[in-house]
């Protein structure tokens, strides 16, 4: 069932005294895009649910929103849709959270949408490719932290009709988990877009566990990449880890 109107049973049920029931609420918003208003003003309101189980919640449902949005939606996004920014704001940055996750998520959400409401501007938008990709990292930190579901859904993920999409997803897990080895394996990857993930998980991943030498000789070869997208996450990349001047004469 898509929803377009919230009706009376649902508000109620959103609004129970009892979690259990608040979590459940939550699933019909779970096939809406993040295009449908309604569905995505809810669960952003839920997101700031005093419960944690039900914040968990919340998130899992909107991450799997944002991964129903097509593409076509997401490049369409001005400022101005000021809940469509704020959704795809707090998977960013809790995506790029170097506390997670071993950091309740539950917990780091609260401190991001209080970041977001009192921010003067809202962040730069992002590509699809990227917006999808901080979805596919929530998930894999929720199931990290035992969210059951969250876990069944980067599984259905991992079994996604397009390979660049499972690369994705393996890629998110690996950079969650710190697998340095496994993000460099998708660096020669046939399409671009894996690549650029693959650029970007390695690059957390240095920063975290200080093995930017190891990296930084990763990411020079792809400056030459003949992808210019390819390209230019290299030079992001290098931007983000190279301390020292004389690496980009190198």
């Amino acid at each position: 069932m898509l929803v377009t109107v919230l009706s009376n049973d649902l508000t109620a049920d959103l609004k129970s005294p009892r979690f259990e029931k608040r979590m459940a609420a939550l699933k019909p918003f779970l096939a809406a895009g993040a295009g449908c208003q309604v569905a995505l003003l809810a669960v952003l309101e839920m997101l700031r649910d005093e419960a944690e189980v039900v914040r968990c919640e919340a998130l899992r449902v909107l991450a799997e929103m944002v991964l129903n949005t097509d593409d076509e939606i997401i490049a369409s996004i001005t400022p101005e849709a000021r809940s469509l920014c704020e959704a795809f704001s707090i998977l960013a940055m809790l995506s790029k959270d170097v506390e997670l996750p071993h950091t309740s998520i539950g917990t780091k959400i609260q401190q991001v949408t209080q970041e977001l409401h009192s921010a003067v501007g809202q962040p730069l938008l992002a590509s699809s490719l990227h917006v999808w990709y901080d979805a596919l990292k929530v998930l894999a930190v929720l199931g990290e932290q035992g969210t059951e579901a969250a876990l069944d859904a980067m599984i259905n993920r991992l079994e996604h009709e397009e390979e660049w999409f499972r690369c994705a997803a393996v890629i998110s897990m690996s950079e969650m988990s710190l697998d340095f080895d496994d993000v460099k394996d998708h660096m020669d990857h046939e399409d671009p877009r894996v690549r650029c993930l693959a650029l970007r998980a390695l690059t957390h991943i240095a920063n975290i566990t200080n093995e930017r030498s190891i990296a930084r000789d990763v990411v020079k070869m792809r400056l030459a990449d003949e992808d210019t997208s390819v390209r230019s996450a290299a030079t992001y990349a290098m931007a983000e880890i190279a301390y020292y001047p004389e690496i980009w004469t190198a």
